[in-house]
Parts: C-alpha cells; structure tokens; sequence
C-alpha cells in the first residue's frame, strides 16, 4: 500500500462472506522491485526494456547502462514496448537523462481552467551524448507515450516499432467513503519545443515494423529490435 513513510503503520480491516475480520495492521516497507531489465547484443551494444515509469526507474536505468558501459557497451535499444506509463516525476527524471538541462520536454494544460504549466529537463543530462534508439508498439502508454514523443521532437534518438497507444491525459484521484476512489481526468499533456499533442493520436516511429503475433510455443525473430540495432550499428562506426 502506499502512503506514509516506510515504518509507518497501515490498519485496515477485511471482510468476509459479509463478516467483518479483526483488523490487522501492516508496517510500510522500501519496495525494492527493479524497473529494468537489461542485456548485452554483442561486444558494443546491448538492450535496456524499461518497464514502467515508476519509483526508481531514473537511477536504475543509470545503475543498468554503467554496469554495460564497464564491459565496452557503446550504445543501446531502449526497449519501451509493453512500458504502461507511470508518474510524471520520473517521466521527467528519465527524459532529464538523455537532454541538456532547462529545455522544454511538456507542456500541461488543465483542462478546468485552461492553464498551461510548462515542464522542463533537469539534471545534467549523463546519457546525452549515448547513442540509442527506442522501440515502440501499440502497448507503449502514457508516459510511455511522453518520453517517445519529447525524444521524436528533439530529434535524440530513432524510434522503430509500431505507434504508441495515444494517451496524453493525467489524473487526479479522489477518496471517498467505503474505500472507493474518484478519478478525474483534469490535464493534457503537450510534448516537446513545439507542444505536440499526443492524446488519442500516439507517437509514430521512424522505422514501421508491425509486432508480430504470438503463439505458445513458438519463436520469432524480433525484427524491430534487428532494424534497431541495425541503426546503432551504423551510428557508431
């Protein structure tokens, strides 16, 4: 459950078949739960698949290419397939990884009042200079969606694959009694110099290469993450 801060108590009580249990009382941990994955291709590159915009993933994904960097890795796939989006702070913690400080990556218009609040990069920006290319599919949302979209306009880095899911909007969630929950959609988000809209359109790559369907059993060849390798290869020569 998340709330206070770890060693916090949490009480709640559980019901039954319409019999209420005794309450119990849950003690706040660190979640430890990593938000990457990530492999060597070969001698110079190798493949990052992040999975969420969560918690750690700025620094785990930092932890994931200097463990790469150690062994001679010169670029990488970042791997957003699948990537369902997550919070806004490390959307922008992990877009301030591969852009220079203070340059314009969203835009967010409250769609009460029609305020914009303009967001910028952060940090010093370690992997600017990284070469990387991205993988995309229909499944990459949110902030999935973002990071595709602010890297695209920036011109930082190829994206191969399918368009991305087309979900620009956030949330604001809401308590109420019994235990229920209000979501409110309540802002767009823009991406980009340009504020590009990203909402029910999606992020479409450089380099169409439709996902193949899966069946049990069988294996295939990951043709977009071959065509993405293929365009690092080339830029590091």
């Amino acid at each position: 459950m998340r709330g206070d801060a770890v060693g916090s108590a949490l009480f709640i009580t559980v019901e039954r078949n319409k019999r209420i249990l005794r309450p119990l009382q849950i003690i706040r941990t660190r979640r430890l739960k990593r938000s990457v994955a990530y492999s060597r291709i070969d001698e110079s590159l190798a493949r990052i698949h992040l999975f969420d915009f969560q918690g750690n993933g700025r620094r785990d994904l930092l932890d994931a290419w200097h463990d790469l960097q150690s062994t001679g890795t010169k670029g990488f796939v970042f791997d957003i397939r699948g990537n369902r989006g997550g919070s806004i702070q490390t959307l922008i913690d992990v877009v301030s990884l591969f852009l220079p400080k203070s340059e314009l990556i969203l835009g967010g218009i409250n769609t009460n009042n029609g305020r914009l609040t303009r967001i910028f990069s952060e940090g010093e920006g370690e992997l600017r200079e990284t070469p990387f290319a991205i993988l995309t599919d229909n499944n990459t949302v949110s902030a999935g969606d973002s990071f595709a979209g602010i890297m695209k306009e920036y011109e930082r880095a190829e994206i191969v694959g399918d368009t991305t899911r087309g979900k620009g909007v956030g949330q604001t969630y809401f308590g109420l009694s019994r235990g229920n929950i209000l979501l409110v959609t309540n802002v767009e988000f823009f991406v980009g110099p340009n504020l590009r809209k990203v909402d029910g359109i999606g992020v479409p790559p450089d380099y169409f290469v439709k996902s193949r369907k899966r069946e049990k059993g069988k294996t295939y060849k990951d043709d977009a993450l071959i065509k993405a390798l293929e365009i690092l290869r080339e830029k590091i020569k």
